[in-house]
């Protein structure tokens, strides 16, 4: 075999300037390949919590600490790292290169590891190794629980005297070091070695051993982890205590592969909320992550199987809604992907009995409380007597490997607050509002809801919380009810004013499989300056069409009494639209209204103005509809509210039209006239920012009518001509 092989390979670096960090390890669980076919396991091992280890290794640390003992090595500063020595607590050198040490955790003979030999003295970062063994070439002594490899030096090869460091990797995962200098004569080895370098004779073989323990791949402080190396072409199983991967063989494949399961502590909103994957359907804990040494570049096909254990905590999930729980994927490196929902499959290789009394986020005390409800519905799933009747809900399949999380798949519909009309700079009367709802029609609590303003320059106010996809953002969450509505939504200009409402995995219906789309409603809405309008003149006053008109409430008299009444005025900048709504249960024998106009807006400041030849006068009779008058010269001294002529009779035209109607409790006169008609003889003319003055006049009744003036005969109220801009 060729030992010297280059392997251009980053290292921790020399011990002299680069080794100086801590590191931190918990193990709780251990977890264990099997390769080729999967059969499950009868029980999960359990195992109590080991202290966590702290360890420091600093560059001060990695100085030379012993009584010099063979060559010199000038400039050089040896250094070890293993369990014993402030290292992996799960890796150990062993004899001869170092002491006997001491060890109590489990032998893991499922790893690959090779080992690497740097030319310390002149490569003190370890860039280029000069020997590497490849797995292969390790030995797996299960006696012995340890992995060996005998490294034959070469004198011609080999610079006797120098320093060189053995490392011992898994993948590209660093497990330790120790450094060793080579000497040319026997009587240079010493008979009791420095715990900082091994001295040995070059041209001797010198077995390499050293012992890896589960765990040893594991991020420090993970409470469940799983690790293991299979062959791609063979597949293979890795289990933790609460999840598990199954791949199956791939065809084509011969790669072998380290592959880590391990439990993340869920991030949490302020409020409590999971967000471990960036969508905004509720989460639930039971976070875990899976990374593999080398990176698998080619999606699994067949692809893989993932179980996960569930625990359904602080969010009140109903119980109906538990079995509609899905994994999801998501790959950080890999952003612009999205998240994937898993296709349901079972896992039998889990027994989730007591997932939930290990919670690691805030809301531990309340899955203690939950979990005899949770076991109740869904224990027949999770921790069955035979394992063979796990719930399929339990597992997903993958072709990839990264962050998994559970979910509950939802849509979102818009509730209400669509299509109205408001004023620039107020806001809407109904504050919009979405429902978001699982595929059973039930509402979903915790979603998250993104609003923004997609049109119009308007703005949005509402009780903001984290949202799930993005913790810096503010979303509107959904309460048990399942709706989230926002605060206001003040409209702008220019129209259309719109508002989107949005969530990654909230489309028009849940995503069960596949990556989640980001869902969205629109709610539209017009903005308009007060007493700026349009108005469909047919006796109805339709949701909406009068909501920019300015308005003025009186009280209108009838035979016999009285009836709250309200004039409406807005323009469009052609036509002037007048509006009276009377409360009247039906529809009276007699039902005219007059508008008597001062054009030029004369009125002193008591509102009396001079009434004047040619003021426009707009007249409705539910029986003859519309009439276009004007005041004569003889008329301006009448009394009679009904002294007029019209426009036709003087060679003018009957510019306008008016409708009347009942219903709802209420009788409607509309009422339209141009702005400047151009008949000036007997129409106003009118423009943005024009003034002018009116009085109506109001008969209402069923035999004897009541009359109505209002604010008073030539009494006017002063309007001004509304502009859109």
């Amino acid at each position: 075999m060729d030992q010297r092989v280059a392997w251009p390979r980053s290292c921790a670096g020399a011990s002299h300037n680069l080794l100086g960090f801590t590191l931190s390890w918990r193990p709780l669980t251990s977890g264990f390949v099997r390769e080729g076919p999967a059969h499950p396991r009868s029980a999960p091992e359990k195992r109590l919590a080991i202290i966590t280890l702290l360890a420091t290794l600093s560059v001060a640390g990695c100085q030379d600490r012993r009584t010099p003992v063979g060559p010199s090595r000038v400039g050089i500063s040896a250094a070890l790292s293993d369990g014993t020595n402030g290292g992996n607590p799960h890796f150990f050198f062993l004899p001869p290169i170092v002491a006997q040490p001491t060890f109590s955790g489990t032998f893991d003979p499922n790893l690959k590891p090779l080992v690497e030999i740097c030319h310390l003295t002149i490569d003190p970062s370890c860039a280029t190794p000069v020997i590497r063994f490849d797995p292969s070439q390790v030995t797996l002594d299960l006696t012995n629980q340890q992995y060996k490899v005998n490294w034959n030096t070469d004198p011609s090869v080999i610079v006797s005297s120098d320093t060189y460091r053995v490392r011992v990797l898994v993948g590209q995962t660093l497990l330790g070091f120790r450094d060793v200098v080579p000497v040319s004569t026997p009587q240079q080895v010493p008979t009791d070695q420095s715990p900082d370098f091994y001295v040995f004779l070059n041209g001797s073989t010198n077995p390499i051993k050293f012992r890896i323990e589960k765990q040893a791949l594991c991020t420090p402080g993970a409470t469940d982890c799983g690790e293991g190396t299979i062959n791609l072409g063979t597949g293979g199983t890795i289990l933790a205590t609460f999840a598990g991967i199954q791949v199956p063989a791939q065809p084509g494949s011969n790669q072998a592969v380290t592959i880590v399961i391990e439990r993340a502590t869920c991030p949490r909103t302020p409020d409590g909320r999971i967000a471990f994957l960036p969508m905004d359907i509720p989460q639930f804990e039971g976070c875990y992550r899976v990374r593999t040494d080398p990176i698998i570049a080619t999606p699994l096909n067949p692809p893989a199987t993932i179980g996960v254990c569930l625990e359904a905590d602080a969010a009140n999930l109903p119980a109906n809604q538990h079995d509609l729980l899905q994994l999801h994927r998501f790959e950080p490196a890999n952003p612009a992907a999205g998240v994937e929902a898993l296709p349901d499959a079972p896992f039998t290789f889990i027994d989730c009995t007591g997932f939930a009394l290990r919670g690691t986020g805030p809301v531990e005390h309340f899955a203690r409380a939950l979990w005899r409800g949770i076991e109740r519905h869904v224990g027949p799933w999770f921790s069955p007597p035979p394992l063979e009747a796990a719930h399929l809900g339990v597992g997903g399949l993958t072709k990839g490997f990264s962050n998994f999380g559970w979910g509950l798949p939802a849509k979102m519909t818009l509730l209400q607050g669509d299509n109205q009309a408001g004023f620039v700079g107020a806001a809407v009367a109904v504050p919009p509002a979405v429902f978001v709802t699982d595929r059973n029609g039930a509402p979903v609590q915790n979603a998250s809801v993104h609003y923004a303003i997609t049109g119009g320059n308007g703005s949005v106010s509402l009780t903001g919380a984290a949202c799930g996809s993005d913790v810096n953002a503010a979303c509107v969450v959904t309460g048990a009810d399942g709706v989230a509505r926002v605060s206001t939504w003040v409209l702008g200009l220019p129209n259309p004013n719109l508002l989107t409402a949005s969530g990654i995995g909230l489309g028009s219906v849940p995503t069960e499989t596949g990556f989640l789309p980001n869902g969205s409603v629109k709610f539209h809405a017009t903005a308009c300056r007060p007493g700026f309008g349009t108005a469909t003149v047919d006796g109805v006053m339709a949701p909406g069409e009068w909501q920019c008109a300015q308005h003025a409430d009186f009280t209108a008299n009838l035979s016999g009494g009285a009836t709250p009444a309200t004039l409406y005025w807005m323009n469009d900048q052609t036509n002037l639209y007048l509006a009276v709504r009377v409360q009247r249960a039906s529809t009276d024998k007699v039902n005219t209204l007059r508008f008597n106009f001062d054009n030029n807006n004369s009125a002193n400041t008591s509102g009396t103005g001079l009434a004047e030849t040619g003021d426009d006068i707009l007249v409705e009779d539910a029986t003859t509809s519309f009439s276009d008058q004007y005041l004569t010269a003889k008329c301006t001294t009448s009394t009679q509210t009904s002294c007029a002529a019209t426009d036709v009779s003087d060679g003018g035209s009957n510019d306008g039209a008016a409708a009347f109607g009942n219903s709802g409790g209420f009788s409607v006169y509309e009422l339209r006239h141009p702005l400047n008609s151009g008949d000036t003889a007997h129409d106003f003319a009118l423009s943005a920012g024009s003034k002018v003055g009116l009085f109506l006049t109001l008969q209402v009744g069923s035999g004897a009518q009541g009359n109505t003036q209002w604010p008073g005969f030539r009494r006017y109220l002063t309007i001004t001509i509304a502009s859109g801009q």
